[in-house]
């Protein structure tokens, strides 16, 4: 019997009786490596920005009769209203009224208002012709007001410095009330009438006029 042995490079063979060769490398098993990933874009997550805190001037409620005037202002926005501001009621305008519009240009009659105190956001007040933010003749027309008149309220209504008048709010375009017609009287109570005990101040007001 032949026994013999044949070193090939680093693999040993060994055969009985019969030779039967050595392996070759390419009958050597072979080690397949996975493919690398592919990497995963990361998409960076938007952040909405925040909207800055602003107060916003309404006019809510409206009533009028031939000897006086009530006009609900409210600020819905989220800060409070910190600027003297105007608000004038129009009675048969002759127009939409807007903002810096001289009301002796184009309505016959006027009750104006001079607010220069603070309003918080969500707060509400109550201007009438006998409280204290009233400005009579000749800021206002005088008595009698017409009754079944076409009448609009406008808040914030002047300011000759500015496109927007004086208070920076979230929305500029609800400013304006109406139209709604006026009575002789109120249903169910009586308006008070003009009449104050003390001028109203015209401190931070804007001036009504343009120089």
């Amino acid at each position: 019997m032949s026994v013999g042995r044949l070193v090939c490079g680093c693999i040993v063979c060994v055969w009985l009786l019969t030779l039967t060769g050595c392996a070759t490398p390419t009958d050597q098993a072979t080690a397949t490596l996975p493919s690398p990933a592919t990497p995963t874009a990361v998409v960076p997550t938007s952040v909405p920005t925040p909207t800055p805190a602003a107060p916003d001037l309404v006019v809510v409620t409206r009533l009028s009769t031939t000897s006086a005037v009530t006009v609900t202002v409210r600020n819905q926005g989220t800060a409070p209203v910190t600027e003297a501001f105007w608000v004038d009621v129009y009675f048969n305008p002759t127009k939409t009224p807007a903002l810096n519009e001289p009301w002796d240009t184009i309505a016959s009659h006027v009750a104006v208002w001079g607010v220069t105190d603070p309003i918080p956001a969500g707060s509400s007040l109550a201007l009438t012709t006998s409280g204290q933010y009233y400005f009579g003749p000749p800021d206002s027309s005088a008595l009698p007001l017409p009754v079944v008149a076409n009448v609009y309220s406008l808040v914030d209504s002047v300011d000759y410095s500015t496109t927007y008048g004086a208070v920076p709010e979230s929305n500029e375009g609800n400013n304006l009330f109406g139209l709604v017609v006026s009575t002789a009287s109120v249903a169910g109570g009586v308006l008070p009438e003009v009449g104050q005990s003390q001028p109203a101040s015209r401190q931070g007001l804007p001036p009504r006029k343009a120089d």
